[in-house]
């Protein structure tokens, strides 16, 4: 049963009426409030409030995120949009990956999903790729964000959007260049980002420093969670310094 606060949000939006394709693509509902009390970007910046809803015909919030996040940051430095991932190439050559995560409903009311930002190389032949940063739980600390079905998403998608804004562009930024990844694999978390430092070592070796990818391999050896991961790591070092 909906609760009095539930109620009273519900309350405080009127359906609008829509006209040709629109209406059958988007779930639009136009708060009382002046849309100037609530600066929003681009596709956000209609006053329009996005919600989840089993109506397939109605646009999904997180594809509406995405567009934005396309259309305000990433279309202006070159980035492509294709579904639910957006991609360049850098001059180094690394492929970079903004993609939407998302698994099922859960039970069946809400919807758990990420913003991937990724950086991969087609010579680094690592399953992982160079590296990967869930913005959730690099800014906030959290695995996923959530969007209840029924309720307004535009509170979310805002906070997301000026997320974005901030970090992930400057995320973004470092993971464009071998250098800027080098300088970044440090400031992470070791423990959450461990899976990665191939991706460190790979980089550290096309810039030269083998002696420091060595000793980055040594020091998750001596830092390795379980005996199969070291063992692991064993075998790598192993192979860097027969190449050297």
């Amino acid at each position: 049963m909906p609760t009095s606060g539930s109620m009273s949000r519900m309350n405080s939006f009127k359906m609008v009426a829509h006209q040709g394709e629109r209406a059958r693509n988007i779930a639009c509902y136009r708060p009382g409030a002046d849309v100037r009390e609530r600066p929003l970007l681009g596709i956000l910046d209609s006053g329009a409030t996005y919600r989840l809803d089993r109506n397939l015909h109605m646009s999904d919030p997180r594809d509406v995120l995405l567009s934005e996040l396309h259309k305000q940051y990433l279309k202006p430095l070159g980035f492509k949009k294709t579904g639910r991932r957006i991609e360049r190439e850098s001059a180094d050559g690394l492929r970079l990956t903004v993609h939407l995560e998302s698994g099922p409903a859960i039970p069946f009311d809400t919807v758990y999903f990420g913003i991937e930002l990724a950086a991969s190389h087609a010579a680094a032949s690592l399953p992982n790729g160079l590296l990967s940063i869930g913005l959730s739980s690099y800014a906030e600390n959290v695995q996923r964000w959530k969007l209840e079905y029924g309720e307004p998403a535009e509170p979310l998608l805002e906070k997301i959007t000026a997320l974005f804004s901030k970090t992930g562009l400057n995320l973004l930024q470092r993971m464009s260049s071998l250098d800027g990844l080098v300088e970044l694999y440090p400031l992470l978390d070791a423990m959450r980002y461990r899976a990665f430092y191939r991706g460190q070592v790979w980089c550290l070796n096309e810039l030269g420093r083998r002696n420091q990818a060595a000793d980055v391999i040594r020091q998750v050896i001596a830092q390795a969670p379980n005996p199969r991961f070291r063992t692991a790591a064993e075998l790598v070092l192993q192979e860097q310094l027969l190449e050297d």
